[in-house]
């Protein structure tokens, strides 16, 4: 087996962008899973460290946009906290591009068109 491929075994990209560009990044990311719990605590040495670091600026960046707070010393996290903010956005980017207005369908609302 060649090198390159062993590493690419058991390597995974988790973000294409840069470990300092991720704090502020506006959409839901691997940083906020880590945050929240679904993913496994992986990184322990090297690059953990800026993991980390990533992770307590992720953290305030979340609390200081009031998607997250500080509460007996433990943070929470807003339910769905970037999904419903990313969703917004990408609706109204659709909506000055084509010129339509953006409808928010319920439960039991008829849908139509194309």
């Amino acid at each position: 087996m060649r090198h390159a491929d062993y590493v690419c075994s058991w390597l995974a990209v988790l973000s294409w962008q840069r470990l300092e560009d991720l704090p502020q990044a506006l959409g839901a990311i691997w940083l906020d899973r880590r945050l929240v719990g679904k993913e496994p605590d992986e990184f322990a040495t090297g690059f953990g460290a800026e993991v980390e670091t990533a992770l307590r600026t992720r953290r305030q960046w979340l609390i200081e946009q009031g998607l997250a707070r500080e509460e007996g010393g433990q943070v929470r996290f807003a339910r769905n906290m970037l999904e419903a903010r990313e969703l917004a956005r990408t609706a109204a980017n659709i909506s000055a591009r084509t010129g339509l207005d953006h409808v928010d369908a319920k439960v039991g609302d008829n849908v139509n068109g194309v």
